[in-house]
């Protein structure tokens, strides 16, 4: 197994040399993360100024790119009574938005830990806006990770109609964090319930990184963790109703947290898998990760893995961001993603440090 990214540090060091001297740093202008649609501005330290296109798609997903794109409705099929959405798509079917886009786009499916904020997971999003992605983020509450029938499973066949209703994304994508190792182990459910429909995650996915995965073991201290970080007896009390909640409910919840499981621990995804972890995490626990990794590579995936002996859940790169953008960095390349390297600034500067 390539723990120590054996193949990646020489890729790293060859793109280092490309890293342009003008390190530009996001800002975000106030009100971001509460907008759900239009064109938003950003700022940098820099003084360019750069104009995104943001669409709310549902509760649960929203829709970014750099190019001026914008949905003029939501509607719902009603046979079907599924979400109908897409971006390029000359004679869309009833009940299906289009808008002109560029065929042969690239998009990047990045999943938030629970309770993320939008402000933050574009911090990550942003490297891959820079290489000419078109972004999905997709967030998951607390509780559509208790519901799984009206939570997680609706939140994945969202993102599979997504997909399905915009086949000019032929390259994709997938960065995902913590809790995110369960919505996405809804979609390979939905997956295996129907493969013919759905086999194009296979064709179009090339890579994947996952920070902090989460399996079933941490869904408790994680709910707990995300609500009251700060608040030891409530945090618990949490803990402990999680806990009876799962095993109370088995038909509704720990039933489908145990397909969910499965999917994902043999996932149909052959693709090169970049692992960040950490020794020291209570919720992502590393003996847990290693067995997924150990999973995967025995099914044929090339897996990566960055491990720190102390690194905070989903804060590997706030702790470590030289190590962490490097391994990134060396990994979209290493997969020929990488389209701007001079965009894609590893050493942080003292701004960015501070946010």
């Amino acid at each position: 197994m390539n723990r120590g990214l054996s193949i990646l540090p020489s890729v790293a060091r060859r793109s280092a040399g490309l890293l342009a001297q003008d390190v530009r740093v996001c800002r975000y202008t106030p009100g971001f993360a509460k907008a759900t649609a239009g064109v938003i501005p950003w700022q940098f330290s820099s003084l360019v100024a750069r104009f995104v296109s943001t669409q709310r798609l549902t509760n649960s997903l929203t829709f970014v790119s750099n190019e001026n794109k914008t949905f003029k409705s939501i509607k719902k099929n009603e046979k079907s009574q599924e979400l109908r959405f897409a971006l390029n798509n000359s004679n869309p079917p009833p009940g299906v938005i289009s808008t002109v886009g560029e065929d042969g786009r690239r998009l990047c499916i990045v999943i938030g830990w629970l309770m993320s904020e939008h402000k933050h997971i574009m911090k990550y999003a942003q490297f891959y806006m820079d290489q000419g992605f078109d972004i999905l983020v997709v967030r998951c509450s607390p509780w559509q990770l208790l519901w799984p029938i009206t939570g997680g499973k609706v939140i994945a066949k969202d993102m599979l109609t997504f997909m399905e209703n915009n086949p000019q994304y032929k390259t994709v994508f997938l960065h995902a964090f913590s809790v995110g190792a369960y919505v996405w182990g809804q979609l390979l459910v939905w997956h295996r319930q129907q493969p013919e429909r759905y086999d194009f995650i296979r064709e179009r996915i090339v890579g994947q990184i996952w920070d902090s995965i989460v399996d079933i073991e941490g869904v408790t201290q994680g709910i707990g963790g995300a609500l009251f970080p700060n608040n030891w007896l409530v945090r618990n009390l949490i803990e402990g109703y999680v806990w009876f909640h799962v095993n109370m409910f088995h038909d509704r919840v720990m039933k489908h947290y145990l397909e969910t499981r499965s999917a994902y621990h043999n996932s149909v995804l052959r693709v090169p898998t970049l692992i960040y972890s950490s020794e020291s995490d209570p919720v992502a626990l590393h003996a847990v990760v290693e067995k997924i990794a150990d999973r995967w590579e025995e099914l044929g995936t090339e897996v990566f893995m960055k491990t720190w002996k102390n690194s905070p859940h989903v804060s590997h790169m706030y702790r470590h961001p030289e190590e962490y953008r490097s391994e990134m960095k060396a990994f979209i390349d290493k997969l020929g993603l990488l389209k701007y390297p001079d965009k894609f600034v590893v050493k942080p500067n003292k701004v960015a440090a501070r946010n």
